[in-house]
């Protein structure tokens, strides 16, 4: 399994939990210094504004690493069903995790 499968599967898993939507994008663009094409994923949540009467989308999550996208939406998946997170041998997730759940803990039900 690659990891745009694992992505794919862990978003639906949280969209049908009803409790939150999620949205995955994928931007590229060309880095001079790299002298390649760069591509950031993101995670946003998706919430009905009520004042606007449409969905107001919350950018929660940027990368350069599609691996930190699986490893986020997995920890959302298991903070939505009760369960207790897994390590990640990452340092520099872990600190991108605890900068979210420091931002939008209350986002999650």
């Amino acid at each position: 399994m690659n990891y745009k499968d694992s992505i794919r599967k862990l978003q639906e898993g949280i969209n049908r939990s009803g409790a939150l939507t999620v949205m995955y994008n994928q931007n590229q663009f060309y880095s001079e210094d790299k002298r390649r094409p760069v591509t950031i994923h993101s995670i946003k949540f998706v919430s009905w504004d009520t004042e606007k009467g449409k969905n107001k989308y919350t950018e929660v999550f940027k990368t350069g690493t599609q691996l930190f996208v699986v490893f986020f939406l997995r920890n959302v998946w298991f903070m939505l069903n009760g369960k207790d997170l897994p390590e990640t041998p990452f340092p520099q997730f872990e600190r991108m995790w605890k900068a979210f759940l420091d931002e939008f803990t209350e986002e999650i039900p």
